[in-house]
């Protein structure tokens, strides 16, 4: 079994120079896994370039966060891909 979701603290001013934890994010948008994380605004354009793919934003929520956690691991189980968020 593998990994359903990678969770990641905030996605900085570290990661947009490719430091810090930019390794662990690089590597699961390349295994295509649900990752969720934080980005200010300020760092929004940079987390654009980074990711290179199609997200959802979510908002700072509990409920709307489980929400999409269920709704990626339904779409899992039943082999339809993923579905990626910030």
């Amino acid at each position: 079994a593998g990994c359903d979701l990678v969770l990641l603290n905030k996605f900085g001013k570290l990661e947009a120079a490719g430091n810090g934890l930019a390794g662990a994010f690089r590597a699961a948008i390349a295994a295509e896994l649900p990752l969720l994380t934080s980005i200010s605004p300020a760092h929004d354009p940079a987390w654009r370039r980074f990711a290179d793919r199609e997200f959802a934003i979510l908002p700072p929520d509990a409920a709307a966060i489980d929400r999409w956690r269920r709704a990626i691991l339904a779409t899992q189980r039943e082999g339809q891909g993923e579905a990626h968020c910030v």
